[in-house]
This record gives C-alpha cells, structure tokens and sequence, in this order.
C-alpha cells in the first residue's frame, strides 16, 4: 500500500515539474519590426523587440529568428556616420537594428560593424520574430 502512495506522489510531483517547466519555457510571440536590440555585447540577459504597435517586449535571444536566420537583410547601408548620399552603398545581415526615422534603420552585423540603412520603413523590411517574450 505504501508503495502506491509513493507512485502517485511521484507522479504528481513529476506532472507538476513538466507543467511548471512548460510554462517557464514558452512566452509570447512578437513580430520586432521596429527593432530588436541588446544583443550586443552579450544577449544572455535577454533582448527587447519592438513591434509597431508601440511596445516594447523582453524576449530571449534564442527564441528570436527570421526564416531560420539570427539576422535580417537590408541593402540600402553605408557605414555609420558617413554622409546619407556616400556612395559607398552595401548590403548587410543585421543582427540588432533599430528604426531610428522615417526611412532609416540602424544596423550591426554579426561582426559588431555598425551600420545605417536608408529608405526603409518597417512596413518594408524583414524583421526578426521571438517567440518567448514577456
């Protein structure tokens, strides 16, 4: 008898685990169309999508992707700083970005080089979506 008091108590306990530990997994999902920033230097604390409806959401990083990737495309960069009519034009995976006016993202790669991008809107440029945010 004892022992099918202490099977049930382990399940329970077990059931309550997998439950608890769902839970604490899974988060919310958004759609980072105006930015996704913090991943620089270290994303382990988490980092912040904003969406276009004017929030900014806590997500972890390794819920963040965009068709499979940890970066987005934009074409339109110049090096950050250089003039918006430098020549000098480029295409660049962007990894944090933020929307910082009508037409232009801020942008840093993999490599940490940083970046604006001109003539994008976020109704116009891929975007990262996270799926566990708070």
């Amino acid at each position: 008898m004892l022992h099918q008091y202490t099977l049930n108590i382990s399940v329970l306990l077990f059931t309550f685990f997998l439950s608890t530990l769902i839970n604490v997994s899974s988060g919310s999902t958004y759609k980072c169309n105006v930015g996704l920033t913090g991943v620089f230097p270290d994303p382990s604390g988490g980092v912040a999508c904003s969406s276009d409806d004017g929030q900014q959401h806590e997500c972890k990083y390794n819920s963040c992707f965009n068709n499979g990737h940890k970066w987005i495309p934009m074409k339109t960069c110049r090096v950050y700083g250089s003039a918006p009519n430098d020549p000098n034009i480029s295409a660049q995976q962007c990894a944090d970005y933020v929307w910082v006016n009508s037409n232009t993202f801020t942008c840093v790669n993999p490599g940490g080089k940083h970046y604006s991008c001109y003539g994008l809107t976020p109704a116009t440029t891929p975007y990262m979506t996270c799926s566990n945010c708070q």
